[in-house]
């Protein structure tokens, strides 16, 4: 690969010569038959959350992918694959002040270009001035991708996150000239493969074993577990299955020698194409395409690598091991550092073909477990769930919207636990009925420690503030669980009701109203008081924005899904009472006692004693 004059690698930045891969007189077009720009809050939050992970300490690089493209002259490429990724980049380098130039452009979309040439002027100043009817999805994607990451680096050392930028590499490459691009951009965009950690990681794991036919146990198993996108039961032949589950529960064996036992398929393990041959003009594209079956019917809620992160934890805690774990959560399920934290657990063993039939097992089983007691998303993006339990499938895709990023979801590693601690004793007989109480559980200590910043259950509310004010800071877990209690209490009113991703906070009396319109609410801490915010998507955000709160009860009122509970609780509560205009009854009166009738339904839940 080296050696290809269509391959080139591309630091995204450089801080020596001050220049970037947008301050260039190059030009990248995205060719109208490409979909919208579509990122979305959780992969454009998930980009910048990688690279501001990465390890300074070290030199190495940080692999972010490559960008397929395709040359119309000699300064002009246009994009076949990698849209979404430069597109964000170009955002994010305005957004920390890089120097750029009208280095993306967008094939007869006029108003993207517009927006992209003035992105610093929207960057500075209020994007919510610009109205939504008045831009395409395109533009109001490019818009929310301005907002979220600005959202981002609020958190964020900005002279650390430069050098980091500088460690991050692209390859651009380049197709051949008769390629198909049409036909190119539809394999590589839906079933493109790369080198992936979780590959090497499989490899070193073989490698611990000691003959042929262990090897190709493992590899049957570890393949199946690796689909997360398919029920692991489904990976195998109907004859393999009837002997793999047939003990308890239809769970597999705990017992490695029963699977020396079973005449496993010798399976090639799914192999990535590599992109020089992908480049070489012999290649068939038909092949690749033909390779790939595309018939899923879910999307699971962790990647692998996570998943495999997840067991890890699990196996050590079942195993008594001491990893410090409660110190290192974070870096325990960072998918960018998987081989790194499975060689600091398996350093630890002595036997380490032991070591590695165990931590297959266990990771066969729980995948078993994850696909019948964890949410998925459906094809209509719905949630679903193979247990059939419409509590614990709330309270779960609960969990999924306020933990977004997958090194964030500890609740997996602790239910997995659960459901696996004392040989599987929880998924037997009546225990399982228990599993809802667990996870609400869970989510009950988030909220005491998160919401009522209460981390000793001895303590009650007493000598703690009971202003909740912390505005866009208050922790999403206390709008979402909120969400469930009222669910809960009311199933049929708000029947219409699911968890969406809902990442913005919002003040229902604005922060910045438009000048002229109303008063501004000079008390910060009144206007950041629970009982005046609620959660909303961030595309919701850029339509109630800054308008006045009987505007936005009739925004909500219009809603085909009306969105939180706690939302439209408070539009139902923005009334004209005793004569009194209905926004100024709310900034008087209505947003505190809604507040206190909120914040009183969760220290119920939470059992926590005034």
């Amino acid at each position: 690969m080296k050696n290809n004059k269509k391959i080139e690698k591309l630091n995204i930045l450089n801080l020596d010569d001050k220049k970037n891969i947008f301050d260039t007189d190059i030009k990248y077009q995205i060719p109208l038959y490409q979909r919208d720009f579509e990122w979305k809050d959780k992969e454009i939050s998930q980009l910048i959350e990688d690279i501001n992970d990465i390890d300074l300490k070290g030199n190495k690089n940080y692999y972010l992918g490559s960008l397929i493209v395709s040359t119309k002259n000699s300064n002009i490429y246009e994009i076949i694959d990698g849209q979404q990724r430069l597109t964000t980049l170009y955002v994010l380098f305005n957004c920390i002040n890089e120097k750029t130039k009208n280095t993306l452009r967008f094939e007869c979309r006029d108003k993207s270009n517009t927006i992209i040439t003035d992105i610093r002027k929207i960057i500075d100043r209020n994007n919510n001035e610009i109205k939504a009817n008045e831009i395409d999805d395109n533009e109001k994607n490019i818009i929310n991708t301005i907002r979220i990451v600005k959202r981002e680096l609020k958190n964020i050392n900005l002279e650390d996150f430069r050098k980091k930028l500088s460690r991050v590499v692209i390859f651009k490459i380049e197709v051949p000239k008769n390629t198909d691009l049409n036909k190119y951009f539809e394999i590589m965009n839906t079933r493109g493969k790369q080198l992936a950690q979780q590959d090497i990681l499989k490899s070193n794991l073989m490698s611990n074993l000691s003959n042929d036919k262990d090897r190709n146990i493992f590899t049957n198993i570890w393949d199946a577990c690796s689909n997360m996108d398919n029920y692991v039961e489904m990976s195998f032949s109907e004859s393999i299955r009837k002997k793999l589950f047939k003990i308890d529960c239809n769970m597999p064996s705990n017992s490695w020698k029963d699977y020396q036992n079973i005449n496993f398929e010798n399976i090639k393990s799914n192999e990535s194409y590599k992109i020089d041959e992908i480049i070489n003009s012999k290649f068939n594209l038909k092949n690749l395409e033909a390779y790939y079956n595309d018939k899923t019917s879910y999307t699971a809620i962790l990647d692998f690598p996570t998943f495999l992160l997840h067991i890890l934890a699990v196996y050590v805690r079942l195993n008594k091991k001491n990893d410090n774990s409660k110190d290192k959560k974070s870096e325990n399920l960072n998918n960018l550092k998987l081989i790194s934290v499975f060689e600091k657990c398996i350093k630890q063993e002595n036997n380490k073909e032991k070591f590695t039939k165990e931590f297959l097992i266990l990771l066969f089983r729980c995948r078993v477990i994850f696909d019948r007691y964890f949410i998925k998303r459906d094809k209509n993006e719905k949630w679903s769930l193979k247990y059939k339990n419409t509590n614990v499938l709330m309270l779960e895709s609960l969990l999924r919207v306020t933990y977004t990023s997958q090194k964030s979801a500890h609740w997996i590693t602790e239910l997995l636990y659960w459901l696996t601690k004392d040989n599987f004793k929880n998924i037997k007989g009546e225990n399982i009925n228990k599993f809802e109480g667990e996870t609400e559980d869970f989510i009950k200590e988030e909220v005491r420690k998160n919401f009522f910043k209460i981390t000793n259950k001895k303590t009650d509310s007493r000598g703690i503030s009971n202003r909740f004010s912390e505005g866009t800071n208050t922790h999403h877990i206390a709008f979402n669980y909120l969400d469930y209690l009222l669910w809960k209490e009311n199933k049929e009113k708000y029947k219409d009701f699911t968890f969406e991703f809902r990442n913005s906070v919002e003040h229902w009396y604005p922060q910045n109203p438009s000048e002229g319109t109303f008063d501004k609410w000079e008390n910060e801490e009144k206007l950041n008081y629970f009982g005046n915010l609620c959660l909303v998507t961030t595309e919701v955000n850029s339509k109630l924005s800054n308008l006045i709160p009987s505007s936005k009860k009739q925004s909500v009122e219009n809603y085909k899904n009306k969105g939180s509970i706690k939302l439209r609780i408070m539009a139902e509560q923005t009334v004209e009472i005793d004569g009194k205009n209905a926004n100024y009854y709310w900034k008087e009166k209505g947003f505190l006692s809604h507040g206190k009738e909120m914040i009183t339904i969760l220290e119920k839940a939470c059992n926590i004693k005034i």
